[in-house]
């Protein structure tokens, strides 16, 4: 499936209308405003993905396109498909990782917000808690305990940072 990235100037203008022809491949950036807005269009069906990036991230896709020399959907493709199986992956126990080629070993992990709530929601437990339990929580709520001097420390730094 092959599609284009059109940018189109910042929001608070009317869009700039989309290229007529049969290979809608040309980029019109439009470097003002702090960010850049990109419209996926992919000719072989009507789906039409827009997104808003900051102009860090849209140079970034736009230097990675020319150091691959392949079109910015081609990238936003692949991206989908690394989501999409880490998605899969998640969904199954598994996480991602960035692994060193010669000793095997795990460098890091991906985490994402999505893959995060994917793995939260996994991995549920169901939790018995007794009356007793119950009723030591409804005290402690009922009753908290006073705050500690480093906590009250704390809590005056935090208010005078959001003052200041």
């Amino acid at each position: 499936m092959r599609g284009a990235f059109l940018a189109t100037p910042p929001r608070s203008m009317p869009p700039s209308p989309l290229p007529a022809g049969p290979d809608p491949t040309r980029l019109d950036a439009q470097p003002t405003g702090t960010y850049t807005h990109f419209t996926l269009i992919v000719p072989v069906s009507a789906m039409r993905i827009e997104a808003t990036l900051p102009d860090p991230r849209a140079q970034q896709l736009a230097d990675l396109a020319d150091e691959l020399q392949t079109s910015k959907s081609a990238l936003i493709e692949e991206a989908l498909a690394l989501l999409f199986t880490s998605l899969i992956e998640a969904r199954r126990g598994r996480r991602v990782a960035i692994i060193d080629a010669e000793t095997q070993r795990v460098i890091s992990q991906l985490a994402t917000p999505a893959l995060s709530q994917l793995e939260w929601a996994v991995h549920r437990q169901r939790i018995d808690v007794g009356e007793p339990g119950l009723l030591m929580a409804a005290e402690a709520v009922a009753r908290p305990p006073r705050p500690t001097p480093a906590l009250q420390k704390a809590m005056k730094k935090a208010r005078k940072g959001r003052q200041g």
